[in-house]
């Protein structure tokens, strides 16, 4: 079944219409998606290695858990569904922190040819101690978790974003800048 999603005007304002996600890619329509990161207290982040069968960015590292919000629903609502869909974890809605917004334009190849995807990407952290073995990765979009230290990753991203041979998903450098800034603003 196709999913839709709410189509946004360059500024960020509802465009007044809806589009099946494929289509609003293929079209390079502005849209909507929620990031979760996940922090543990020893100020690890944790990362999802995607599945090798994902349209865009298989078997890369990526956010904690992230994913388009659906027509009608909210970045939060939408935030806390991917939590629960990609790792198998349920939250009250008062344990996300909103962080910040990033806008991002990025041409792909993905296996359905070249995409252009324009978001809005609202971006939440979570503080759950949590070991790797307790998330769940029942829809198949996940391959495994790791946690790894905020500074480390930092670092990482900035001589040439690798984690156990793998590339970890860096669409957007000033988005991490971001970041780890906002994390570092909370004293971790």
């Amino acid at each position: 079944m196709p999913e839709y999603i709410d189509i946004l005007n360059e500024d960020g304002t509802p465009a007044g219409f809806s589009e099946e996600k494929t289509r609003a890619h293929l079209a390079g329509l502005w849209h909507k998606t929620a990031h979760v990161w996940i922090l543990d207290r020893k100020g690890e982040l944790l990362l999802q290695l995607r599945a090798a069968d994902k349209n865009s960015h298989p078997d890369k590292w990526d956010i904690s858990a992230a994913g388009h919000i659906v027509s009608g629903e909210t970045a939060l609502s939408g935030a806390l569904r991917e939590m629960k869909e990609e790792l198998g974890v349920k939250v009250p809605a008062e344990q996300l922190q909103y962080l910040l917004t990033t806008k991002i334009q990025e041409e792909r190849r993905t296996k359905r040819g070249l995409e252009l995807n324009r978001e809005f990407e609202d971006v939440f952290l979570v503080r759950l101690d949590l070991p790797e073995s307790a998330y769940r990765f029942d829809d198949g979009e996940v391959q495994r978790v790791r946690y790894v230290p905020w500074r480390e990753l930092k670092a990482m991203l900035a001589a040439g974003a690798l984690l156990d041979g793998k590339e970890i998903l860096c669409i957007d450098k000033e988005y991490y800048r971001r970041l780890f800034e906002r994390i570092e603003s909370l004293g971790v």
